[in-house]
């Protein structure tokens, strides 16, 4: 059947009687090839809202001027005929036709648009970007997949929930923080804030490897640190090397056993660290996607947010930076998985007694605050005091979404070998 045959037996079967309820949640009337065909649906909607079934005389009656325009009241009878409607089960086979018509003319439009703008560019990078934008628009267009529950159906998926076992969620390298925020979860917005050289790259590397090792895929997205340098200190702190023999190429041979041991598994995990700098949100977002389709996803890592590139430079700042961490907000929504992003700190901490920072450290906007469901601040005592031996790395908590804040779990800081230890006691083979 062609678009308008299709569009006709669809509209016919509604008013026949094929059931609304169940057709009104994605379907619009810009999705029809005939406009006329769009005018009749949004009629027909308008007669559903008001608690009605469509039928020829309401329809027409909400089509008001606009019947004549579109065919008039015999029109409507003639969609009604047993050659047009003939089921009127198969109005939802219609609507997914309709639907699947209107991506397929979005994706045309999209691709001319494409088109036009590669021909007389002179930035294919943008253009690029204008052309992943035009399709991911093109293709999410009207859909609504998260329409809702009832209470009573919410009330009892929540019972299950609490009968069953109590999920850890994703967890951390550390049980003690895992206690206290939980783990991670899908569409969580994790920050890791930190001044420069503290350890807060330590920390998401230690996060990323030991979501590997539990399975789950990994994107990395490194801004700052080549895929070179990261795998360094991916092989330091799991084969337990110093990472200086290891950038230098002055590994001993106990340093050689141990990274052939520890290399061959590392070759197996389900990571894909992406280098490339200045990235925008579209492209990360197209990137992670398509690891997805590789391995699988379970955690993407952005290393750092401030070096993100905004969508339009013109903008202040604060504003720049708040579109980015609100887009990776709603990116771990979309993607179904935890992000966890690292954070530059502005020079606040350094003035102040306590050189512990605050949320108010946060460099460039306020609205990092509001977008995080969890937010650690990282503090080294031997950064700023250089009599300090303790070697811990304090993380506070101080956003918790879905828990208590101002709990500081401390953590034994190996530089050497890229990796923060947990200083808490667990019980034997648990992982520190």
């Amino acid at each position: 059947m062609n678009p308008t045959d299709v569009e006709r037996a669809f509209l016919g079967a509604v008013l026949s009687g094929a059931p609304m309820d169940d057709l009104t949640d994605e379907l619009q009337a810009r999705d029809f090839y005939q406009p006329k065909h769009g005018a009749i649906w949004d009629a027909m909607l308008a007669v559903h809202r008001d608690g009605n079934k469509p039928d020829i005389h309401l329809v027409a009656k909400a089509l008001g001027p606009e019947a004549v325009r579109n065919g008039g009241p015999m029109y409507l009878v003639e969609l009604t005929s047993v050659d047009v409607a003939p089921m009127t089960g198969q109005a939802a086979q219609y609507a997914a036709q309709v639907l699947e018509g209107a991506l397929s003319r979005r994706l045309v439009d999209a691709a001319t648009r494409i088109r036009q703008e590669a021909e007389v560019t002179t930035d294919a990078k943008a253009t690029a970007e204008t052309a992943r934008a035009l399709i991911d628009e093109a293709a999410a267009h009207g859909i609504n997949e998260a329409a809702g529950m009832s209470a009573g159906a919410l009330v009892e998926e929540t019972i299950n929930a609490l009968e069953g076992d109590v999920d850890p969620g994703i967890s951390t390298p550390w049980l003690d923080l895992d206690a206290d925020v939980n783990g991670l979860r899908p569409g969580q917005l994790v920050i890791i804030g930190a001044r420069p050289s503290v350890g807060k790259s330590v920390l998401a590397a230690n996060i990323a490897a030991h979501a590997c090792q539990s399975g789950l895929g990994v994107h990395f997205a490194s801004l700052e640190m080549t895929r070179g340098e990261v795998m360094s200190r991916l092989l330091a702190s799991n084969a337990t090397v110093s990472l200086a023999n290891i950038i230098g190429h002055k590994l001993t041979d106990e340093d050689w056993s141990r990274v052939a041991r520890k290399s061959n598994a590392i070759r197996e995990w389900p990571l894909w660290v992406d280098d490339t700098p200045q990235q925008t949100l579209l492209q990360l977002r197209a990137r992670a996607r398509t690891t997805a389709r590789r391995t699988g996803l379970g955690l993407l890592v952005v290393d750092y947010l401030q070096l993100m590139a905004p969508r339009d430079r013109r903008v202040p700042r604060e504003q720049q930076v708040g579109e980015l961490s609100e887009g990776l907000k709603n990116l771990a929504k979309e993607l179904g998985v935890p992000v966890v992003a690292l954070a530059q700190l502005n020079r606040g901490s350094a003035e102040r007694q306590d050189k512990r920072p605050v949320m108010s450290d946060l460099r460039e906007s306020g609205r990092i605050e509001a977008d995080a469901d969890h937010i650690w601040l990282l503090h080294r005592q031997d950064m700023v005091d250089p009599k300090s031996t303790t070697g811990e790395l304090e993380l506070h908590i101080a956003k918790n979404r879905n828990g208590p804040t101002g709990k500081t779990v401390r953590l034994s800081f190996q530089g050497h070998y890229s990796r923060a230890v947990s200083m808490a006691w667990h019980p034997a083979g648990a992982i520190a």
